[in-house]
């Protein structure tokens, strides 16, 4: 396959909706091994991935890291923590 050709590069998308079908451990082994040999900044370390199977665990996951990227957003809006990366002109909301 060539990576730069139509097959890879020109039809790469980011996906933020997923399908409720469960992929199977034949079909993410691959999936896994490709992307643990991924770049990493500096390549300090090797990248880990956890697979969570439970749909409950799942959204407990999902509950947490809401919260945390709230908190995120809050401390960003309250100390205007991104205003050197901030579009000029833009206004908080």
């Amino acid at each position: 396959m060539d990576f730069f050709g139509v097959a890879v590069v020109e039809t790469q998308r980011a996906l933020r909706r997923f399908g409720p079908d469960p992929v199977g451990t034949r079909e993410l082994r691959p999936i896994l091994d490709a992307a643990t040999d991924a770049s990493l900044a500096r390549g300090a370390e090797r990248w880990v991935f956890v697979v969570v199977r439970d749909p409950a665990l799942r959204a407990e996951i999902g509950r947490c890291y809401r919260a945390a990227w709230d908190a995120g957003e809050h401390y960003t809006r309250a100390t205007d923590a991104d205003r050197d990366v901030a579009p000029s002109g833009a206004t908080k909301a």
